[in-house]
């Protein structure tokens, strides 16, 4: 496993803000995204990481709604020591579609994301499911940033959960054990 002073020796990156988390980087020509864990340590970065796993299976695993279609959560493509490495993509986000200026067209999948989310909320039965669905309710009820449209797909991608401290202590205490 890479720490994040032998990534940033070994890639270009741009600082692009910083979190209650820590720093998020952009891979240079447009490349994926890289969250540094400098404010929450590895217990953090950990819930971090499986809260995203966790997510990502979620939604593959929703055979009555085939919510995948719609809507999709990133994984990471690289866990080190102090980062993660997530994708981003390219496309509209979801705040270009509801903002009051330069707003984008919305696509006709919005309606049906709109319409996925509360049926995925209904039919979660475990806590951890519980909990994942009104996470992603709460991300996708407002403008996100971190919800992307990726046109050719005619999907959304939640690139980033962008949970908080308590959201990932939360989470810690839900989560399924770990084998």
């Amino acid at each position: 496993m890479r720490t994040f002073a032998e990534l940033r020796r070994s890639e270009r990156l741009h600082h692009a803000h910083d979190t209650e988390l820590g720093a998020e980087y952009w891979m240079a020509d447009g490349g994926p995204r890289v969250r540094v864990f400098e404010h929450v340590g590895a217990e953090g970065m950990a819930a971090y990481v499986t809260l995203h796993e966790y997510a990502h299976l979620w939604i593959h695993s929703d055979y009555d709604h085939d919510a995948w279609l719609v809507l999709d959560i990133d994984e990471p493509i690289e866990v080190g020591v102090d980062f993660v490495v997530m994708p981003r993509r390219i496309g509209n986000t979801l705040d270009s579609f509801v903002r009051e200026e330069d707003r984008a067209e919305p696509p006709p999948r919005l309606a049906n994301l709109r319409a996925l989310i509360p049926k995925l909320v209904a039919a979660a039965v475990t806590p951890a499911d519980r909990w994942v669905a009104a996470l992603v309710a709460s991300r996708l009820a407002g403008p996100d940033i971190h919800t992307i449209f990726v046109w050719a797909e005619q999907r959304f991608y939640l690139q980033d959960l962008a949970p908080s401290r308590e959201e990932l202590e939360a989470w810690r205490a839900v989560a399924p054990p770990q084998g």
